[in-house]
C-alpha cells in the first residue's frame, strides 16, 4: 500500500541509534519509534547509522491508520 506524503529524513550525528529522538522530532512521542523502524525494516534501533535516509510516514496515517484502526478492529 502506498502511503501519501510520506517524509523522508536523513539521520544526522547527533541521533545515530536514537529513534526515539526522531519518532519525538515528527510525532511529539519517542513511543512510536516502532513504526519507524517498521516503514524502513529496521531490525536493530542501535543501528542507525549517521546519513542513512529513513522513510517517515505521515502523523495523521499513523494515527487514523494504524493506531485507531487496530483500537476499533
Amino acid at each position: 500500500k502506498r502511503i501519501p506524503n510520506m517524509s523522508f529524513y536523513t539521520v544526522p550525528k547527533e541521533e545515530e541509534n536514537r529513534l526515539d529522538l526522531i519518532s519525538w522530532y515528527f510525532y511529539k512521542t519517542p513511543e512510536l519509534f516502532w513504526i519507524i523502524m517498521a516503514i524502513n525494516d529496521i531490525i536493530d534501533p542501535f543501528d542507525v547509522k549517521e546519513g542513512t535516509v529513513l522513510k517517515i510516514p505521515p502523523k495523521d496515517f499513523v494515527e487514523f491508520e494504524l493506531i485507531r484502526k487496530e483500537v476499533i478492529d
